[in-house]
């Protein structure tokens, strides 16, 4: 039995789409961090969604950077006793390609080989 899922309707994927459209293409030689407006505009949308989401200590830093926390479903006494874990990831495309005008294509049942 082979599981089908749609991952044109799912809200993770809509708001992936949202994000790679967003020009958030770094400058090379810029002495500002981030490098360029869009990196900024990409965070105050993130700040937003993680907001929306319920998560606490939300907030975006001079830099561009990020953070929220996720509490623990856990009891308070079991809170304390679980790892916090941390995930990263950039926000800005690479300097030499341009990240204007982009338009995703979701390959559906794809099967591996060249996309053309």
């Amino acid at each position: 039995m082979t599981a089908t899922f749609d991952l044109g309707n799912t809200s993770v994927v809509r708001r992936f789409l949202d994000y790679v459209k967003m020009d958030t293409q770094a400058r090379e030689n810029a002495e500002d961090y981030p490098s360029s407006p869009g990196q900024l505009e990409l965070g105050r949308k993130l700040v937003a969604e993680l907001q929306e989401l319920g998560l606490r200590d939300v907030e975006m830093d001079p830099h561009g950077y990020v953070m929220a926390t996720l509490p623990a479903n856990l009891p308070p006494e079991d809170a304390e006793k679980v790892p916090v874990i941390g995930f990263l990831a950039h926000m800005d495309t690479y300097h030499e390609v341009s990240g204007k005008d982009v338009k995703p294509i979701i390959h559906r049942n794809y099967q591996g080989g060249d996309i053309v």
